[in-house]
């Protein structure tokens, strides 16, 4: 009976041990990104965190504003810590950029431009001016002001993203349908 006491008792400190090396997680605002470290915002704190042997989960990058999650191991001692895993969402990283549709009627090309600070710009659109956009899961926050007819109306639409890639975003709401394609670079 006592070495099952006593094997029970090793099993509890092995399991109580296992659990304070559990990584703690920070989700924030990428600030800044270099080859082997990434700094975030949260709330009113920087943290710079080391990468080098961090897992990455960051499909199309990591870019300045974009959202992200930090699993670290110990504590941030004087704003510094280590990364184990980092993570930030796929729509974010390739949302930023500028995306445009062939204005069926005259053949010009518009859109809008997705910066990644959550600024918008529209792009040969003087009626409908984008300002900012978010993305939640998948779903894309556009807002910006309508001009028209002597009014100025603000507005915000949200959209579900159906598909987006480096080359195309689909976007759908109810039963509308917009396909963009990515501007490319000149």
């Amino acid at each position: 009976m006592k070495r099952l006491t006593l094997i029970a008792t090793a099993m509890a400190a092995t399991i109580g041990l296992g659990s304070c090396s559990q990584p703690n997680v920070l989700e924030g605002t990428v600030a800044e990104v270099t080859t082997n470290t990434v700094t975030v915002s949260c709330d009113d704190s920087i943290v710079t965190f080391g990468t080098f042997d961090a897992e990455k989960d960051c499909p199309g990058g990591l870019h300045i504003g974009s959202p992200i999650t930090v699993s670290y191991k110990g504590e941030i001692h004087d704003g510094f810590a280590t990364a184990s895993r980092l993570s930030a969402p796929a729509n974010y990283n390739f949302l930023a950029g500028s995306w445009l549709q062939t204005y069926p009627v005259s053949d010009v090309e518009q859109g809008f431009r997705l910066l990644t600070d959550g600024s918008a710009e529209s792009i040969n659109m003087a009626t409908l001016v984008y300002t900012g956009w978010s993305v939640d899961g998948d779903k894309l926050t556009l807002s910006g002001k309508s001009i028209g007819n002597g009014q100025t109306i603000d507005f915000t639409e949200t959209w579900t993203i159906e598909k987006v890639n480096e080359l195309v975003l689909n976007i759908c709401q109810g039963k509308m349908r917009m396909s963009y394609k990515r501007e490319s670079a000149q």
